[in-house]
């Protein structure tokens, strides 16, 4: 009987032991695991930049609506864009940076600063994002700042994260230290872009370029640069692809192509 009990009690720990030990294996082979390897590859790490600028352009924007409201939406906007600005401005400058020596010789000249026609599109569509998002215009205010509100409150709880994937994080991690320049000065993004707005109108131009240029490409856009008459300058794009810079004095215009 006491045979029995004993050749029970060794089992029985066996068993009990058997999952224990078999956990062990498991975290001691995660362990083992080797790290994310930072990518070499070009077109991965233009695309990544591409994406980092694409979403701070867009956060920046709902940021920058939501503040001059007043109230609790002010309030919000300021401390989550600090925060934002803490966890996220020194990837965001170092994706700048390489997304700059990536389109840089594709930049055209435009007041003595170099212009990407591909950055301002990507300014350009963020920055509607986030105006179409919120649609202020047709709110009142209470609503305005409800809307902004909840917003940037979703934002803090689940968006301040740059990138989702291991991959993307090594990679980013990687452009941040080859990065050397200042990561503390807070600038517009992407530096390519100069100062694309959605909010400037067309000027008297606009309309005879842009019928002139759907007659070559249906899906032709303009995006208004600057509007001061007697100058006016357009970006102009067959559907997302950049065609050329557009500069007018006195409705006399000329081209300039990457």
């Amino acid at each position: 009987m006491k045979t029995i009990e004993k050749f029970s009690t060794k089992t029985l720990t066996a068993h009990l032991l058997s999952p224990l030990i078999l956990a062990i294996a498991l975290v001691s082979g995660c362990a083992q695991q080797p790290a994310v390897t930072p990518t070499e590859d070009p077109r991965q790490l233009t695309d990544l930049a591409t994406d980092i600028l694409t979403k701070a352009v867009y956060v920046s924007s709902l940021f920058n609506q939501c503040t001059p409201l007043g109230g609790e939406a002010e309030l919000e906007a300021i401390t989550v864009q600090q925060d934002w600005i803490d966890k996220n401005w020194p990837a965001i400058i170092a994706a700048d940076h390489y997304y700059t020596k990536q389109f840089g010789s594709q930049a055209i000249s435009y007041n003595g600063q170099p212009i990407s026609l591909a950055a301002v599109l990507l300014a350009y569509n963020a920055k509607k994002r986030a105006t179409d998002e919120l649609n202020l215009k047709q709110r009142t205010l209470t609503n305005q700042q409800r809307t902004c509100v909840r917003r940037i409150q979703t934002l803090a709880q689940q968006e301040m994260d740059l990138a989702a994937s291991e991959q993307a994080r090594a990679d980013l991690l990687a452009l941040q230290q080859q990065y050397t320049g200042d990561t503390t000065r807070v600038v517009p993004v992407p530096s390519l872009a100069g100062d694309v707005t959605t909010e400037r109108e067309n000027g008297r131009s606009y309309f005879v370029l842009s019928e002139e240029f759907k007659k070559e490409c249906p899906e032709g856009q303009f995006i208004v640069l600057h509007n001061q008459w007697p100058r006016e300058a357009y970006a102009s794009y067959c559907g997302a692809v950049p065609v050329s810079l557009v500069s007018c004095e006195w409705g006399k215009c000329t081209t300039q192509q990457p």
